[in-house]
């Protein structure tokens, strides 16, 4: 087996109407102090602030100046939360893949993990004797959860853990996203999560938008306490009876105070344009937030003021870092002259020698590239790029005649394939190299014709819904004359089938499945005639949930220079080299029982 070595070289109630605070002038950050802070948590005694920055724990005086380095590990660190005395920081880090929960002490600079499950730990609060980290994490969902389990990190619960070690024990059964624990009641405030919609959206207004709820320990009950189809969320305490959080009711996200006793809320105040994160509040009601990727406080009673924060320059910073890219790789493609991968690795495209493991970039631009594939003769590289506010088509290629691969090439090139206003993505040349297939924004399939710059829709996009990028695949046929295709015919939305269509568009999609199970992912086999999908038609069905399984696989094939039966009219007609589709039915352990692979096996 060939290992590859790679590397990466890295450069990164009843209350008061809204007071005149909410409507006055915000500081202008100004083009010196844009930067990309996050997670930033104020000390409970207000003179301090931890924030996340370039993957480590920094703490600041409030006031603003130098910051000084509370982790500095290769791995990623972030979402600081103090204790309650102000000596200790949990923060969650990837020293081991996923976020794992580890409590530091602030003086001594010494951290110790808590937690040890593959699912991602996420730090909140610590209960009120300091004695356990408070976190939420998607494990193992409670008997009596009426939640369908999602896997996803979407419906996450709290938990505790010993600051001393142990396991951790479970707290509450809702999905959550933030809590904080009431010092002196213990009741948890909490942001709920009710659908795997991402938390994340901006100006959303919808049933799925999260509210702020409260659980009192005492009654082992929750109650909702704000309302609203707007996102509201980060409840942070003021004291028992009051709390903080953030509402994007008045336009862009905001910090709003609320009270237990009363539906009536202040806003308190009034940033435009980006959305505010990461609020808390230390106990004289101080209060810190992020906006537009920098630090803000705002103390009682006066504006929010930026936070001007300086850092140390440092020789080992600014030199390159070597980063292991061999559990970074998402997406590759291995070159027709079988020499050579091409990789997708930290947004860059890398080729890799197969013989020799030597690796080279072939691009290093502070876009993201991804979908790479190589063209038939392996001397060029398709991929889409993030240039700009929208994904284009790129293509590198290999420059001089006498260069027999991207590695030993003395130059690479890169030409701009397709842009515009709209989003072109997962491209992949034909068999001839003479078109290019790509998705417009992951709605129509369309093919350029690279030698007159003709384009044409295969699929349009009333027969395609895409959910998560990437969701829908396409292959050509080995002659370039067919597309296979997922879509969604007859308005089958998420329940894809598997079509194909002549490349140049001249007929409409067939649906070779006609099945009202999923099909999808096709892949066109060589040059057999066949085409491969992934089906659960025969595996266990999803008739009343989410959990089908789709392991089995059913195959087409099809005979060139004959007639095709158009499915929709029952009727043959002839086109070109438009071929015979033959749908079988196809088991592996069958065909290896009468050794007749890829044919249908006797009866």
């Amino acid at each position: 087996m060939r290992v590859l070595h790679l590397i990466w070289l890295a450069s990164l109630f009843c209350l008061p109407p809204a007071s005149s605070e909410a409507k006055s002038g915000v500081p202008d950050q100004g083009d010196d102090h844009q930067n990309w802070y996050q997670h930033a948590a104020i000390s409970p005694d207000s003179r301090s602030i931890a924030f996340t920055y370039k993957g480590d724990i920094h703490i600041v005086p409030v006031e603003g100046g130098r910051a000084d380095n509370l982790t500095s590990s290769k791995a990623w660190d972030g979402h600081p939360v103090w204790s309650r005395d102000g000596r200790k920081l949990s923060y969650a880090s990837a020293s081991n893949g996923n976020l794992d929960v580890f409590v530091l002490g602030v003086d001594s600079g010494r951290a110790s993990q808590l937690t040890f499950h593959p699912a991602d730990d996420i730090p909140v609060d610590f209960l009120a004797d300091d004695f356990a980290a408070v976190f939420y994490s998607e494990r193992v969902d409670a008997a009596g959860s009426l939640h369908y389990p999602n896997g996803g990190g979407h419906f996450a619960e709290l938990y505790s853990v010993d600051i001393r070690g142990g396991t951790p024990r479970l707290m509450l059964t809702q999905p959550v996203a933030n809590a904080r624990i009431g010092g002196s009641t213990g009741d948890i405030l909490f942001e709920d999560k009710k659908s795997t919609e991402s938390r994340n959206r901006k100006r959303e207004k919808s049933s799925s938008t999260s509210d702020i709820w409260i659980y009192d320990q005492k009654s082992n009950s929750s109650r909702q306490l704000s309302k609203s189809s707007s996102s509201e969320r980060h409840p942070v305490w003021l004291d028992s009876n009051e709390y903080y959080f953030l509402s994007d009711e008045s336009g862009a996200m905001n910090v709003w105070q609320g009270q237990l006793g009363s539906t009536g809320k202040r806003q308190v105040t009034g940033h435009s344009g980006y959305t505010l994160r990461s609020l808390s509040v230390a106990r004289d009601r101080t209060l810190v937030y992020t906006h537009d990727g920098n630090v803000y406080r705002k103390f009682l009673g006066h504006d929010p003021e930026l936070v001007i924060i300086e850092h140390l320059s440092s020789t080992e910073a600014d030199e390159p870092v070597v980063l292991g890219v061999d559990s970074h790789i998402s997406e590759f493609s291995v070159s027709p002259l079988e020499n050579e991968v091409a990789l997708v690795a930290h947004g860059e495209i890398l080729v890799t020698n197969l013989d020799t493991g030597k690796s080279r970039f072939v691009t290093g631009t502070p876009e993201l590239e991804r979908s790479v594939s190589f063209s038939p003769n392996g001397r060029r590289l398709l991929y889409s790029a993030e240039r700009g506010e929208t994904w284009g088509i790129f293509e590198s290629y290999i420059e001089g005649v006498d260069a027999e691969s991207f590695l030993t090439a003395a130059d690479i090139g890169e030409r701009e394939i397709l842009s515009g206003e709209r989003d072109y993505l997962y491209p992949k040349y034909s068999p001839d190299s003479v078109a290019i297939a790509y998705w417009t924004d992951e709605e129509d399939l369309e093919v350029l014709n690279t030698r007159t710059n003709r384009r044409n829709v295969v699929v349009s996009g009333d027969l395609n819904y895409s959910y998560v990028e990437g969701d829908m695949r396409f292959d050509w046929s080995n002659d370039g004359y067919w597309l296979v295709f997922d879509f969604s015919p007859r308005g089958r939305i998420g329940l894809t089938n598997i079509g194909i269509a002549p490349a140049d568009g001249s007929h409409e999609a067939i649906d070779v499945t006609q099945s009202g199970y999923v099909n999808a992912e096709p892949k066109w086999h060589g040059s057999s005639g066949t085409i491969f999908w992934r089906s659960n038609r025969e595996g266990k069905r999803p008739h009343a949930g989410w959990e089908g399984s789709a392991s089995d696989f059913d195959v087409f094939m099809y005979k060139p220079e004959l007639e095709v039966l158009d499915p929709e009219s029952d009727s043959v007609r002839k086109a070109g080299n438009v071929t015979h589709i033959v749908r079988i039915q196809w088991s592996q352990a069958e065909c290896q029982s009468c050794n007749a692979a890829w044919v249908r096996c006797p009866e």
